[in-house]
C-alpha cells in the first residue's frame, strides 16, 4: 500500500500511453532526469498539451522544456543548496515571451525570518518533533523553503525562467495558484509554512530523504493527517527516455544513500521505527493563532521532493551561512 501511494501517478494507464507517445515523437531521444520526473509527476491535462505541441514541432517543444528546467534551477533551489542561487534567479529580470499564465495575485516582498512565528509553531506542536515525538531541542522548519522567499517579488516574477513559470508548464493553473497563494501574500514566515522537527529530522527532510503526503484535514481544520514516506537514493542514468516508467522503491523503515549509509527514525514514546506509509496526526486548539500546516504547501513538497528523488538529487548538500539565519529561530 505504501509503495502504491508513492508511485500512484506512474500506474495511470493514460499517463503511460501519453509518455510513450512523447517518446515516439522524440524518436527515442534521451532527456534529463529532471524533465522526465516532471512529466511523470505533472498533471494529465498538461501532458496532453505537450503531446499536442510535440506533434506540431517536436524539436522546439523538447528544447524549450529542457531549457526551462535547466535555467530555472528549480530543484536545486528547492533543495536550498544556496540562498544566493535563488537570489540570482530572482534578480535576473527578463520580460516573458511565453504564453504561460502567471499566478494571479501580486506577491509581497521577501521577509526576514520571524522568531515570533517560530515560537507559535513550537507552541502548536507542543515543542515536540511531529514525526518522532522527541522533545527539545526542536526546530521550526519551513515547508516552502526560506531560500525561495524572493521568487515571488514583482521583478522576479518577470524572469522568463522563474520557477513559478516552470511549475505552470507541468501543473494546472488552479493547482499552481493554490501553491502560490499560500506564500505570495503571507510570505514564508507563517505558522502554516512551519513544522516542528528534531534537528536530525529537519536535515533529512531538507535533503529529501523523506516526504510527507497530505491525506486529510477535518472540517473544523483542527486535525491534519499526513503520511510519511522514505525516499531512497535512486541510481537513474544521467539521461533517460520519456517512456521509462519511474519507480520509487518502498524503503519500509530506513533510507540508504549511494555509499550504503543508513538512517532511521524512531518514535521516542514507543520505540517504533518510523516506516513508509505511517500516518502522522497534527492537531491545533487555536485556529487563529496556531493554524495547521497548509495543504497546498504540503502538496507542493510532496511533488518536488519526489522529483528530487527521481532525478537522483536527494543527497547531502552544503548550505552556506545565511546572514538572515538566526540560531534562536531553530533551536529551543
Amino acid at each position: 500500500m505504501a509503495e502504491d501511494a508513492v508511485n500512484l501517478e506512474f500506474a495511470d494507464a493514460r499517463r503511460i500511453e501519453l509518455l510513450e507517445h512523447l517518446d515516439r515523437l522524440s524518436n527515442g531521444q534521451l532527456f534529463s532526469p529532471e524533465l522526465w520526473a516532471f512529466l511523470w509527476l505533472g498533471d494529465i491535462e498538461k501532458l496532453h498539451h505537450w503531446v499536442a505541441e510535440a506533434e506540431n514541432n517536436a524539436q522546439v517543444t523538447f528544447v524549450y522544456l529542457e531549457a526551462m528546467i535547466k535555467q530555472s534551477k528549480i530543484l536545486q533551489i528547492w533543495m536550498q543548496r544556496t540562498t544566493s542561487l535563488a537570489d540570482s534567479v530572482a534578480s535576473t529580470a527578463t520580460l516573458p515571451t511565453s504564453s504561460q499564465t502567471l499566478p494571479s495575485t501580486p506577491p509581497s516582498d521577501g521577509r526576514s525570518r520571524s522568531k515570533e512565528t517560530a515560537e507559535l509553531c513550537r507552541e502548536r506542536d507542543e515543542m515536540k518533533c511531529v514525526i518522532t515525538q522527541s522533545g527539545p531541542p526542536t526546530e521550526a522548519v519551513h515547508i516552502f523553503p526560506f531560500a525561495m522567499r524572493h521568487l515571488q517579488s514583482p521583478i522576479s516574477m518577470q524572469n522568463f525562467y522563474n520557477p513559478w513559470r516552470v511549475l505552470g508548464l507541468f501543473w494546472n493553473e488552479r493547482r499552481v495558484d493554490s501553491w502560490y497563494q499560500a506564500v505570495a501574500d503571507p510570505g514564508t514566515e507563517t505558522v502554516q509554512n512551519l513544522l516542528c522537527l528534531a534537528p536530525n529530522t529537519r536535515e533529512y527532510h531538507e535533503r529529501a530523504y523523506f516526504a510527507l503526503r497530505p491525506v486529510r484535514i477535518d472540517k473544523q481544520k483542527q486535525t491534519l493527517v499526513v503520511q510519511f514516506y522514505w525516499l531512497p537514493w535512486i541510481n537513474n542514468p544521467s539521461s533517460i527516455s520519456l517512456s521509462t516508467r519511474p519507480s520509487i522503491p518502498s524503503s519500509s523503515y530506513s533510507r540508504a544513500d549511494r555509499a550504503g549509509h543508513f538512517v532511521k527514525l524512531f518514535n521516542v514514546m514507543s520505540d517504533y521505527k518510523i516506516s513508509s506509509g505511517d500516518e502522522i496526526t497534527m492537531e491545533t486548539a487555536d485556529l487563529e493563532r496556531l493554524p495547521l500546516p497548509g495543504l497546498a504547501l504540503l502538496d507542493l513538497q510532496w511533488i518536488l521532493h519526489r522529483a528530487v528523488a527521481l532525478s537522483g538529487g536527494a543527497e547531502p548538500v552544503e548550505v552556506p551561512y545565511d546572514e538572515n539565519e538566526d540560531d534562536d529561530y531553530h533551536g529551543v
